[in-house]
């Protein structure tokens, strides 16, 4: 006789439902009105009524909880009953110790497993084996699939563990599909109602189903191989959780299929193994899943937990046009940013945005109709190799404020009006360029800039450097170059005027000092090969800041950084490295026999001249 208990929540659904105590599942819920086809709240579990219905006893041989965290086995539970001939339900095994011999019941309607047309297992581990001999003697069917006739349910079994290996238990099944169950269980379904005889389906069977599998068709002496189905292309299909509950793994988690199988190819895995090569979703198609999108946000940060960046990078981009669909525009700035800088977490070096981050940049200040380029971005757009000084690096945040002061002082709305003809936040349409001498500003004030300059000037470099369109204006490609290389500029002249504000000496103006002592020199033994910056071989990295080789003897001219801490040049910590870097070069110059003079502002350069041809006398 069955208890009744008070009403209870399940599957996250807001309905009352009914919880009923079965002999074998200690929680088996069903709706207290059940009609036909109808979903048991919110958790798409169906239940379907009719005599001329296929039922399918769909099996996970294990307990509920390890059963229901399977994408797998939802998702055949799902596939079945989209078919409109096929109801579909769940089973799952009990520890035999406390209901030995009672007959297993499914989850919907609670009837015996014994009364199914069809009982298909799901099998993800070859442990769960042991599970699937006892189910089936509990239901009285006989084991063997030889023993049994047109009056038991047709036993099928597919997952995994199948695909790996299904001997072991060929002579309990009448049958396997080994293979995806996308490509698979349509077809099945459809030859099963079509049939007239039990044994004729069964020796027609493979057949007439790629990858079906009737053991009792084959022995050991008639070789024979059964090609494991897979999805050609996973454009059409979504993954995903089709019934939430609390009683899994992942305890009221919505999940989506990424991927199948997995890239690292682990030998011990499984999932490397049967699916290669791995084979990603399109992003469409997880986005597709947006009516379980309040799942799918709440378990964002388990889902950037899991996965390699490069696997998931389309599906955060299309999680980004969500929020943007949703007018979260802040939102997906936000997340996006974090995206870009996730990218190259751990790796302690600077990068530069793509050409499609650019574009993305433009597309947000679209959307939320005002201007969001500041320092921190124009810092990414610059090229990795035209971004800040050592110094400036040191004093980023500093510098990339004064970035900010710059383009809010501007005339224009948006950084980007300088490189669009037609620029503005109600753009429609295509970015108009101007013409291709235009952007030839933008790379005047740094050296890369001009290098560049001058190779797309070549007649090679406007052939086939794709700078020009057939008008004459720029290409698309080539602003975004313009852009990169005026970001460049922004930050040298934020950087000087920083260093200015401090009271120190613009980029390049540090090293006057030094490079006027190297002249003089240099004036002075003209008999000589005077090097500036010379960097013998066994110098390794390092290099002297004049470097006289055909008398073995170098000069470093040492500023105050080299004696004491001076905040400007990176205080305490860069005094020691300095002190560090200064003796392990003296130890060099010595066991190389060179004399290394050491040259402090407010030398004299008769002092010097005098140390140094001193020198070479003894040479």
């Amino acid at each position: 006789m069955k208890k009744r208990f008070k009403p209870v929540r399940d599957y996250g659904s807001d309905k009352i439902i009914e919880q009923i105590v079965d002999p074998h599942f200690k929680s088996i819920c069903k709706p207290i009105n059940q009609s036909r086809s109808k979903p048991i709240g919110k958790s798409d579990a169906v239940i379907k009524k009719g005599k001329s219905l296929i039922k399918t006893a769909l099996v996970y041989p294990n307990t509920y909880r390890a059963g229901m965290s399977n994408l797998g086995f939802q998702t055949v539970y799902k596939l079945a009953n989209k078919i409109e001939f096929v109801s579909c339900e769940r089973v799952f095994w009990s520890k035999p110790k406390k209901y030995s011999g009672k007959n297993p019941k499914s989850i919907e309607t609670g009837l015996n497993l014994d009364k199914f047309d069809i009982i298909m297992f799901s099998i993800s581990f070859e442990n769960d084996f042991l599970n699937l001999a006892q189910l089936l003697a509990r239901t009285g069917i006989p084991l063997r699939s030889s023993d049994r006739n047109h009056i038991h349910p047709l036993v099928v079994a597919g997952g995994v563990a199948c695909f790996l290996n299904p001997e072991p238990i060929a002579p309990f099944m009448d049958c396997f599909l080994l293979g995806e169950a996308e490509c698979l269980l349509e077809n099945f379904f459809d030859a099963f109602l079509n049939k007239n005889d039990r044994n004729l389906f069964l020796h027609t069977l493979e057949k007439k189903i790629p990858g079906a599998y009737v053991p009792a068709l084959h022995n050991d002496k008639t070789p024979f191989q059964i090609k494991v189905q897979y999805l050609k292309n996973l454009d059409t299909i979504t993954t995903a959780t089709s019934i939430i509950t609390s009683q899994t793994a992942f305890k009221d988690t919505f999940l989506i299929e990424t991927l199948k199988g997995c890239p690292h190819g682990c030998r011990f895995c499984s999932a490397g193994f049967i699916y290669r090569p791995p084979r990603i979703y399109p992003a469409k198609n997880i986005y597709d899943a947006k009516d379980k999108i309040d799942f799918f946000r709440s378990q964002y940060l388990l889902f950037k937990d899991t996965y390699d960046v490069h696997l998931r990078w389309e599906v955060y981009e299309r999680f980004v046009d969500f929020l943007i669909s949703q007018n979260k525009i802040e939102e997906a700035i936000t997340e996006w940013e974090r995206l870009q800088e996730e990218e190259w977490d751990g790796w302690s070096i600077q990068f530069s945005y793509r050409d499609q981050a650019i574009d993305r940049l433009i597309e947000f200040e679209q959307k939320l109709n005002n201007g969001i380029i500041n320092g921190y971005h124009i810092h990414k757009i610059a090229p990795k190799g035209n971004q800040l000084t050592t110094f400036g690096k040191r004093n980023k945040s500093d510098v990339l404020l004064v970035v900010d002061t710059i383009i809010n002082s501007s005339e224009h709305e948006s950084f980007f009006n300088f490189f669009y003809k037609n620029y503005s936040f109600n753009l429609n349409g295509r970015k108009i360029t101007f013409p291709f001498e235009y952007y030839e500003q933008f790379f005047l004030d740094t050296t890369n800039g001009r290098k560049s300059l001058e190779c797309f000037n070549t007649k090679e470099g406007k052939t086939f450097g794709n700078a020009i369109t057939k008008d004459g204006k720029a290409t698309q490609s080539f602003v975004r170059l313009a852009i990169r290389n005026k970001a460049s500029s922004l930050l040298r002249e934020a950087e000087n005027e920083y260093r200015i504000n401090i009271g120190a000496k613009k980029v390049g103006e540090s090293w006057i000092s030094e490079t006027e002592l190297f002249y003089k020199i240099k004036n002075a033994l003209p008999h000589l090969k005077v090097i500036h910056h010379g960097s013998p071989g066994w110098l390794g990295r390092q290099h002297f800041d004049i470097w006289i080789p055909e008398i073995n003897c170098a000069v470093e001219f040492q500023g105050q950084q080299h004696d004491k801490p001076i905040n400007f040049f990176g205080g305490e910590e860069a005094f020691k490295k300095n002190k560090k870097r200064d003796l392990l070069k003296k130890k060099k110059a010595s066991s190389n026999s060179v004399a290394l003079i050491e040259v402090r502002q407010g030398y004299k350069i008769e002092d010097v001249l005098r140390t140094i041809k001193s020198t070479a006398n003894k040479t």
